[in-house]
């Protein structure tokens, strides 16, 4: 190990050396003799530093000593796709067609310039001709190309040439993480958790691939493992923020409410995050402390007002509250920074419909069903704001309108069916209740806790009682 440090430092002193000869040269505007692989690490020097013109620079005192100097021409299409000048690499990549055709390097770059335009298939396309001529190093040059895929969110791509390198040494340990990594996002959860576990064999203190671990888990809604996986990555780096957040977050869903606080404390703690108040808002309001739930979320919004959690969970603590004139500002608050959520429009719409604004309730009521028609309730709730306003039927038609897209909806049939026989209806009445009577679901105490009144209805008790017969 000791020899292996030794000849690092070799390398960076000679590398320092030769930056400054080089720099030195330039101050007296006198460049003198540097080979082609010294011109080679000086500019791969600039371009780690992003010192593009610097780069440029050195790439014209190298072609001007060195013009036929293949790898300086292509060091030259790699500084001019860094610097996005894609017609002009365009160009330098084509005047080597008679040089580089069996080079793989040349089908590399050639491919880049298509990737960067997000021309992924031609891309790919010259990619797989670079790894029909690499010869020496197959599994760099996959690994090399997949991370260019990575970078471009072409998890699909980056994941073949991943496995296929995986294939030909399955103890890189940069290629496990990867191929796990894309494994996860092509949602092939199984084989990414058996990845990141190999890696963590491998590698037992990386807390990257413990907290990825801890993702999946999450993910799957084995909550235990999720927590022992972050615990995992905290005790491995205690300043790992985001695991500390992920653990609240599982905690939270494992209802350790208690718990969850004191670790989105300790993500505060590293980096405040207007979420992370908001989080320990949402925590403190499902243990009914709406003093502190309150608290947080007023501590959200200052450290960041442009998002409408806090601004909603507010809102919904003030319904609670009975505050409605309050709570309608802050769900209005929301609504406008989050004009897609449906939950929002919801509790929106039942704000108006309790402070008898109804125009402005059937508004919002109609924009919660509209993005999600599949919730149900919306539409129950909707068809009970119609029924307590005397317009019994629009509430079937909401009912029914709804029923289209969920059929087989016990609720929405039960409801139906009591609001047919609320209206007299008693044949539609039996076709509904007949149809929510015997689903698994069917619950004749919730019915009575929507509507008391149907335990003393006559019509209702008998259809009741035919339907226990049958």
């Amino acid at each position: 190990m000791q020899e292996d440090i030794n000849k690092r430092n070799d390398e960076d002193s000679q590398e320092h050396h030769l930056i400054a000869r080089y720099e030195f040269m330039k101050t007296q505007e006198d460049i003198g003799y540097f080979d082609v692989e010294e011109f080679e690490r000086i500019l791969d020097y600039y371009k780690q530093k992003q010192q593009i013109e610097e780069a440029l620079e050195v790439l014209a005192y190298a072609l001007q000593q060195h013009p036929a100097a293949l790898s300086l021409k292509l060091k030259e299409i790699e500084i001019l796709i860094n610097s996005k000048l894609f017609d002009e690499a365009y160009q330098a990549i084509n005047s080597l067609n008679d040089v580089g055709l069996d080079l793989p390097e040349f089908w590399e770059l050639k491919g880049v310039i298509p990737l960067m335009k997000q021309d992924y298939k031609q891309a790919k396309n010259y990619f797989d001709i670079a790894l029909q001529k690499e010869k020496n190093n197959k599994e760099e040059l996959l690994f090399r190309l997949a991370t260019l895929f990575l970078q471009h969110l072409q998890y699909l791509l980056a994941y073949d040439y991943l496995e296929e390198a995986y294939n030909i040494n399955n103890n890189r340990k940069e290629v496990i993480f990867e191929l796990a990594y894309c494994s996860d996002k092509l949602l092939q959860y199984d084989k990414a958790i058996a990845l990141y576990k190999k890696y963590i064999d491998i590698s037992p203190f990386s807390d990257s691939a413990w907290y990825n671990l801890g993702i999946i888990y999450n993910k799957l809604g084995l909550y235990d493992k999720a927590v022992d996986a972050y615990e995992f990555a905290i005790a491995i780096n205690a300043k790992h923020s985001n695991a500390y957040f992920n653990l609240a977050n599982s905690l939270t869903l494992m209802q350790q409410y208690e718990k969850a606080i004191k670790y989105y404390n300790y993500s505060l703690e590293l980096d405040e995050h207007a979420i992370t108040y908001t989080n320990i808002g949402e925590c403190f309001e499902k243990l009914k402390d709406f003093d502190q739930a309150m608290q947080y979320y007023e501590m959200a919004i200052k450290t960041d007002e442009t998002i409408a959690e806090p601004w909603f969970g507010t809102g919904c603590v003030l319904m609670f509250q009975d505050k409605m004139d309050e709570a309608q500002i802050y769900l209005e608050k929301a609504c406008e920074l989050m004009p897609h959520n449906p939950d929002y429009w919801y509790a929106l719409a039942s704000v108006y419909a309790t402070l008898g604004s109804n125009s402005e309730a059937i508004d919002a009521f109609t924009r919660a069903i509209d993005l999600y028609p599949e919730d149900a309730s919306f539409a129950v709730t909707f068809a009970e704001f119609y029924h307590q306003n005397n317009q019994m039927e629009m509430a079937i038609k909401t009912l029914e309108d709804n029923l289209k897209i969920n059929e087989k909806s016990t609720l929405l049939l039960s409801n139906l069916a009591v609001y047919h026989i609320l209206n007299n209806n008693k044949e539609k009445a039996v076709f509904y209740m007949s149809k929510a009577f015997f689903a698994t679901d069917f619950s004749l105490e919730q019915i009575y806790d929507q509507f008391p009144e149907l335990k003393i209805h006559n019509d209702f008790q008998t259809l009741i009682e035919q339907l226990k017969k049958m």
